[in-house]
Parts: structure tokens; sequence; C-alpha cells
């Protein structure tokens, strides 16, 4: 009896085993991939869409250029997994049984239980968080005025931060948007716990960006 493998979700995780077990496999058991996108994103590139949304054409890559035709494909969320009975349940479609499940269904931000911080701030961890994030800096762009700037707060100065720090400064030079950019950070450097010379370097270019860094502060 041919054995059952699924995978859940289409990020680094979830893409790469199927590659690796397309590979292995080869034929010896019926693989399944269930995502509820259907494409991988290559999401050490998404904040390149918070300056310019036609990016993503670049960095989603559609899952049927991924997969082998042998491999099933199902675009569902998923709900519940069973592990006793050895099932996946999904919103929309059948459930689907496994002999072996990888679950790769990607992070979640962090919030640090900062009051407020999870209702009105917006994420980085997906394409449509990226192009959220677009499209509110473009709205706050138009409401505001050169004597009163909208004011963009970016939470963490680790890869990401940095990396939409300066997204959000191209977009305000090549549209000359009256944008500030704070880029706040609780420990004492950005991208904390690296090199010295790395921070300062980062530190230098941020602030020829005109981002104002404020470190050893929390968002409260």
């Amino acid at each position: 009896m041919t054995e059952n493998v699924v995978v859940l979700g289409a990020g680094y995780a979830g893409a790469g085993t199927i590659k690796s077990l397309e590979d292995e496999l080869e034929g010896e058991a019926d693989i399944t991939w269930i995502s509820d996108v259907d494409y991988h994103l290559v999401l050490h590139e998404s904040h390149r869409c918070i300056r310019d949304p036609s990016v993503q054409e670049n960095i989603a890559i559609p899952v049927h250029e991924i997969k082998q035709p042998s491999t099933s494909f199902l675009q569902d969320e998923v709900v519940n997994i069973d592990t006793d009975a050895q099932e996946v349940d999904l919103a929309d479609s059948d459930t689907v049984e496994y002999d072996y499940l990888l679950v790769g269904l990607g992070s979640q931000t962090a919030f640090f239980g900062i009051d407020g911080l999870k209702e009105h701030a917006l994420t980085l961890k997906s394409l449509d968080d990226a192009l959220e994030i677009h499209d509110n800096i473009q709205q706050a762009a138009r409401e505001a005025s050169t004597n009163d700037p909208a004011q963009v707060v970016i939470g963490g100065a680790g890869l990401s931060g940095i990396q939409t720090a300066g997204e959000v400064a191209e977009f305000r030079d090549e549209h000359n948007a009256p944008i500030d950019i704070h880029l706040v950070e609780g420990l004492d450097q950005v991208l904390p716990n690296s090199d010295p010379e790395l921070q300062g370097a980062l530190r230098k270019r941020l602030e020829a960006a005109d981002v104002n860094i404020k470190c050893g502060e929390f968002i409260g």
C-alpha cells in the first residue's frame, strides 16, 4: 500500500521539503502539498514590495513551477490536525489522511505583551502584509503635508526592521512624500548582537537616509 506524505505550508520549509521528497522518494509515496496560498514567497525579499508592489511578480513563485506534476496540491486553510486519527482538517476541502506529516506553517509576530500593539500595528510575515504596509504608507502620505508629515514608526532594528526602514525611506524620496521615519530598538544598537563595525555602518546608512534611530527605548 502506497504511503501518504503530507506537507503543510509553502514557505522555505514547505517548498524545500517538497523538492527533497520528490527527489528522494521518486514516486514511491503519494505526496500532498497544502497551503493557503498558491505560491512560495521569497520572504526575505518581501520588504521590497513596501516601496514597489510590482516586485511581487519576482518574489512570489507559483507552486506549479516548484512541484512535480505527480505531487498533489490543495490551496486551503488548515483548521485542525488530529494526530491520533492522522488526519488534517481543512476549511473548505475534505479531510486529508496522512502516514507522515510535515508542518511548516510559518512563524508569528511576537508582540511582547505591549498593550494595543497586536490590534493596531502592521506586521511583515506575508506578501499581503507587505502590500498592506505599502497601501497604508501611501494613504498616510496623501493625507500629510510638509508642515504635518506622516509619522511611520518601525518597531525593532533587526534585519527586517532595517530593511523596512530603508524601503519606506526610498518610497518617501521617490515620491517626495512628507514622511518622518522612526526606527525604535529596545537594545542599545541596530542589528543587536552583530559585529560592531557592521552596526556602525548600518547606522550611518540609516541616518544618511534620514531615518530617526531610537535605540535603548521600548514601544509602550
